[in-house]
């Protein structure tokens, strides 16, 4: 498997956007998720980055995972964990995919989206975050 290390920062600006929930467990959730990236090489793990970041920043509505995995936001989790998230975006998301597919054909200008669906291992996210004291167990 090839990784790409690729230097991701923290950005006011989202690039990607939720556009549907296929479906949603308690163990997971796929989404049709649409990214804007000018890299052909990088847009499938951006999208897979992307999806992370929606379910551990923002939340996804109408589902259980309706709130983030971590409400103190991007950036204030960030800088108190910087070497987790450097790790995560680097070289483990792929430990939380299930799948990512691209439904739609790469589009290289800045303003064109690129749709993929992805399937998202939240449960296994939430226990990885809790292991590594960045997200407090439920209930302690």
């Amino acid at each position: 498997m090839l990784f790409l290390s690729i230097s991701f920062y923290v950005n006011a600006q989202k690039n990607y956007f939720v556009k549907e929930v296929i479906s949603s467990s308690t163990n997971g959730i796929i989404i049709n998720l649409t990214i804007n990236c000018t890299n052909k090489k990088a847009v499938k793990q951006e999208a897979c980055i992307a999806a992370l970041k929606a379910i551990l920043f923002d939340g996804i509505s109408n589902t259980i995972f309706n709130k983030p995995l971590l409400p103190d936001g991007e950036l204030t989790s960030y800088q108190q964990n910087q070497s987790y998230f450097d790790n995560l975006y680097n070289y483990r998301y792929s430990d939380f995919i299930n799948s990512c597919i691209m439904l739609s054909k790469f589009k290289k200008a800045e303003n064109k989206s690129t749709l993929f669906q992805i399937d998202v291992k939240v449960l296994t996210l939430r226990k990885d975050l809790e292991r590594n004291n960045i997200k407090r167990k439920i209930g302690f």
